[in-house]
């Protein structure tokens, strides 16, 4: 049993980076992944379902927090702050409600299994909604994850010219740029 929880967890490390763009997949099959092995070393078969399930229990917990905490701020990921409110040292001008049916095609790129997957979701979402900066923001993080920093850094200032005050664009330029952290 022990012998064949190698190529399981070789295959996970292998499978998992896929699903970089949601923090909550990645956090639960690492965490199984992990669970199940240190289980199966300590309990047998037994020791590696309950460490699995233990395992991906916790890596959800955790790759929520993390998803959270590149969230935050943001009444939602797809709209903007209120009118009024202010964001950063000016007012945040409204960004208008966003499509239904775009933003149900951001949330299907957000839990893609795929990057590929997910550059096309968040394509249809920018397509059917191009006044959001989310998608924009999103399809940068997949450019850079393909290794194209000219589209990624097109795409996040796409996303800032739509809001300027939109933080994860500002960030992930940033970055991208080697600039200080915002």
């Amino acid at each position: 049993m022990r012998v064949a929880l190698v190529p399981a967890l070789a295959a996970l490390l292998l499978l998992a980076p896929a699903c970089q763009m949601n923090e909550r997949m990645t956090g639960t099959a690492f965490g199984a992944g992990g669970g199940a092995v240190i289980g199966g070393v300590l309990g047998g078969a037994g020791g590696a379902v309950a460490g699995g399930v233990l395992g991906g229990i916790a890596g959800y917990i955790v790759g929520d927090y993390i998803a959270d905490q590149r969230e935050r701020g943001r009444p939602s990921v797809f709209g903007n702050a209120p009118a009024g409110q202010v964001g950063g040292h000016r007012e945040v001008a409204p960004v208008p409600a966003p499509v239904p049916e775009a933003q149900a095609a951001y949330e299907r790129g957000r839990r893609a299994a795929t990057a590929g997957e997910a550059r096309r979701w968040y394509a249809e979402a920018a397509r059917l909604d191009p006044r959001q900066p989310a998608p924009w923001n999103a399809l940068g993080l997949n450019a850079l994850l393909a290794g194209d920093r000219e589209a990624a850094e097109a795409h996040f200032a796409r996303a800032l010219a739509l809001d300027p005050d939109y933080y994860p664009a500002r960030y992930n330029l940033a970055r991208l740029r080697g600039e200080p952290l915002p």
